[in-house]
């Protein structure tokens, strides 16, 4: 079964209102803090309330980065399950840590029509829509480019309730969700969240 993330919580509220989210026994998979220069970033007391919050409700915390070292320093803190990087990372044991899965961001741009060669030291790849921000940019590229990878990958930018489905056609691992899942002041919706569960519990081809 594919992994959902929800990605961009900013605070206690949010991240509680994200956990309450469940549909016949099944809730979101991660939540994600943003480390890097963001109107999402957190910093690390809030992560650390944010993490103790999901942990208790069986949810994993992604740490998202724009840069290796500040993924290293935050990585030994010990309270990160996944850590999604955007610098190039050549070699994952720099991070020292621990048992966080590591993820490698690619970042697509929307007219792309091949990827090119994919390879580096990495547990997943996450295929992001390039845009003006590190993520929650409310776009997405062409999901046909991604019909041959073969190794394990995630799917993030300009996924919402209404078209994720479409995406599953492709097996990914993850769908990274942010942006499209807020309300007019930045919260996600609970209702959004709950649909995705229910469509995917309801999903008999994947």
């Amino acid at each position: 079964m594919v992994k959902i993330k929800i990605c961009g919580i900013k605070n206690e509220i949010e991240a509680k209102s994200v956990c309450e989210c469940e549909y016949n026994g099944k809730k979101v998979d991660f939540i994600g803090l943003i480390f890097a220069p963001s109107k999402r970033q957190v910093d690390l007391l809030m992560a650390a309330k944010i993490s103790k919050i999901a942990h208790k409700n069986a949810i994993k915390i992604a740490g998202v980065f724009d840069s290796v070292e500040n993924a290293k320093n935050i990585a030994k803190l010990g309270f990160l399950d996944a850590i999604q990087i955007y610098e190039k990372l050549d070699n994952k044991i720099l991070l020292n840590a621990k048992n966080a899965s590591i993820w490698q961001v690619f970042s697509v741009d929307v007219g792309c029509k091949a990827l090119a060669k994919i390879n580096g030291d990495y547990d997943m790849a996450l295929f992001d829509c390039k845009g003006a921000k590190l993520g929650g940019n409310g776009v997405s590229f062409d999901w046909e480019i991604l019909r041959d990878v073969k190794l394990p990958f995630g799917i993030a930018g300009g996924l919402d309730e209404n078209n994720f489905q479409k995406a599953l056609k492709f097996k990914p691992t993850l769908l990274d969700f942010n942006s499209r899942l807020e309300d007019e002041n930045g919260q996600k919706i609970q209702d959004k969240i709950i649909k995705i569960l229910k469509i995917l519990h309801n999903f008999k081809a994947y």
